[in-house]
């Protein structure tokens, strides 16, 4: 088996020269119009053998770009599924053209060209074998397709189109289907009898006599003016083998139904599976053994659980598949070197992906954690702010609602890492793999210190900091994206700002009222010194004790902003962090957008 394992695109739409590992199982991913349809089009352009147009065309050309001086090209990469060498089977299609690599390594190599013909001036597309010097080793012919074929299925799909349509795939299957002369003529004898019997019970209905009856009198009277005149007859059940077939309904019959109901009368989501699984069905009848399937968007009409089995369906099969998605249900279930992360950069798509080998297994093992547990939504966005658990996450989103600070429109994830050990996601976000901009927000102890060191072993900063020397380095460690909050943790700045009473309001909100007192005073009545503690060492004491911190923080942050409203009250350094990521966000955006004066 074999299996599509780059695609290097130049000038072609939005992707002015960008090169795109593929691995027999890839998603790709990115927000609208960055290119990621285009990358299956290419290649269902290329490789798919029942493909009937349309192909390239003037408006392919990467915006700017003359299409009479400049050509579309694409160098489509094949490997082995297993091992460094092609099997017995690949080596007698492809021998001649097989390039072995100084390693040992074989692989394939398709140059696709759309240029204009300065002799006749019409446009081309052709496709050639090339080596690795760029070389030409012959034409790929179109009979070629079938031993390295691609099909995709789109994202706006149709059952209808797929199970009725002469062009369908189900079309396709049934015209693959060779019975014996036998086998023909009694399914012919069985289905002309079968629409005998039908037609001898609607013959009987008034309405429907009636109704052949004039149809007779008007086809005589305008078709059939000479003798003998024609005969008018009705069918029930095609008698044809192949119109049969056609013909036929997937039915499904869910439990508990008395009778199964046609495919074509079921939700989108069911009709949406129902594609995907003629798609398959397809592949397979027709012996594609070596068919790489692409699925624009399974999630669409899918409830999660289903996006979930659907694509865990697909990692399962013994072909190359890859996925485009909008979806974080679909991220939650693969590896994180799966993911290609289309960006736009100006008018031009760039890829990011995890380098072989960049993540040590314990690193990899921390993502991968994170993303199965926590979620997957982060690595869509364009900024991401680095939290130490879920109580900041619960208060940000407030403080900046009541700043005018719009996340999603910024582009903004907020990521609760669950502890302190920044450094994999600071290596995730780097330009060397997904190159998102990225902030940490995190409490004045063994946190900062550990981000800060972080930020020094992967020479971000040029020195490490001990806990006698972080706040001489704050400024220094702000630029590259570490914020560390003036004095303690969370709750504690939070009380030193002047919200005591904010926060035990929110504790009576959360626990019940009254419950703070009570554990102060019992506390109290078995240890006489704990009167003499402060009130936010005794409210810090409680939610240690007690829980519920996200919580507590959700209501702290709703009472001193009046739910989201006044920024008046918010402490400082949140205001001064918020706007920060703003303004990197807002960076983020215009590098997007084709300015870069002020990019990151």
């Amino acid at each position: 088996m074999i299996y599509i394992s780059r695609l290097t695109l130049r000038n072609y739409r939005r992707m002015r020269e960008v090169e795109i590992p593929l691995k027999p199982h890839t998603v790709i991913i990115g927000e609208n119009d960055t290119g990621k349809s285009s990358v299956l089009e290419l290649l269902d352009i290329a490789l798919n053998p029942t493909r009937r147009g349309p192909f390239l065309e003037d408006g392919d050309f990467t915006y700017g770009l003359d299409p009479d001086t400049t050509r579309i090209e694409a160098v489509i990469e094949i490997r082995p599924w297993l091992g460094p060498v092609f099997g017995t089977v690949e080596r007698a299609i492809f021998d001649p053209h097989i390039d072995v690599l100084s390693d040992g390594n074989e692989r394939i190599l398709l140059k696709l060209e759309h240029f204009l013909d300065s002799e006749d001036g019409a446009f081309r597309t052709r496709i050639r074998f090339v080596k690795s010097d760029g070389e030409d080793d012959g034409p790929f012919i179109a009979g070629m397709k079938r031993h390295v074929p691609f099909f995709m299925v789109p994202a706006l799909r149709s059952a209808a189109r797929d199970l009725i349509s002469r062009g369908g795939t189900w079309s396709r299957i049934v015209s693959g289907i060779k019975l014996e002369t036998e086998s023909r003529e009694m399914i012919r004898k069985i289905a002309t009898k079968a629409a005998e019997d039908i037609m001898q019970l609607v013959l009987g209905n008034e309405a429907f006599s009636e109704t052949t009856t004039r149809f007779s009198e008007l086809l005589e009277a305008v078709l059939w003016l000479e003798e003998p005149t024609g005969e008018l007859t009705f069918s029930a059940v095609p008698t044809d083998q192949r119109e049969l077939l056609q013909a036929m309904q997937i039915l499904i019959k869910n439990p508990g139904d008395l009778h199964g109901v046609a495919i074509l009368d079921h939700g989108d989501g069911t009709q949406s599976i129902a594609v995907v699984a003629l798609m398959l069905a397809y592949v397979s009848a027709m012996g594609y053994s070596n068919a790489t399937l692409a699925v624009e968007e399974p999630e669409s009409h899918l409830h999660p659980h289903a996006t979930r089995s659907l694509v865990r369906y697909l990692w399962n099969s013994p072909r190359q598949v890859i996925i485009t998605t909008h979806s974080t249900y679909v991220i939650d279930v693969v590896r994180l070197d799966e993911i290609v992360l289309l960006k736009r950069r100006g008018a031009e798509t760039v890829v990011r992906f995890v380098p072989n080998n960049y993540f040590s297994e314990q690193e990899l093992r921390e993502l991968s954690r994170y993303i199965q547990t926590a979620g997957s939504e982060f690595l869509f966005a364009k900024c991401v702010l680095l939290t130490e658990g879920k109580t900041e996450t619960a208060a940000l989103p407030i403080f900046a609602k009541a700043l005018g600070i719009n996340f999603d429109r910024l582009g903004v994830s907020l990521v609760d890492i669950g502890g302190n050990n920044f450094r994999p996601f600071i290596r995730l976000f780097q330009s060397q793999a997904f190159d998102t901009g990225y902030l940490i927000m995190c409490d004045n102890d063994s946190a900062a210190l550990s981000a800060a060191n972080a930020l020094a072993d992967l020479g971000i900063v040029p020195f490490k900091v001990k806990p006698s020397s972080i706040e001489e380095k704050r400024i220094e460690l702000e630029n590259p994206g570490l914020y560390f909050l003036p004095t303690g943790n969370f709750e504690q700045y939070i009380m030193d700002e002047g919200h005591v009473a904010a926060y035990e309001q929110a504790i009576d909100q959360v626990h019940g009222s009254g419950r703070l007192q009570s554990y102060v005073t019992r506390r109290i009545a078995s240890d006489s010194a704990y009167a003499s503690q402060s009130r936010t060492q005794q409210i810090i004491d409680f939610i240690q004790r007690e829980g519920r911190k996200p919580e507590i923080a959700f209501d702290v942050a709703n009472i001193i902003t009046n739910g989201g409203l006044d920024s008046t009250r918010i402490p400082a350094y949140f205001t001064h962090t918020l706007k920060a990521i703003e303004t990197l966000a807002k960076q983020q955006l215009m590098v997007s957008d084709g300015d870069t004066s002020t990019g990151a």
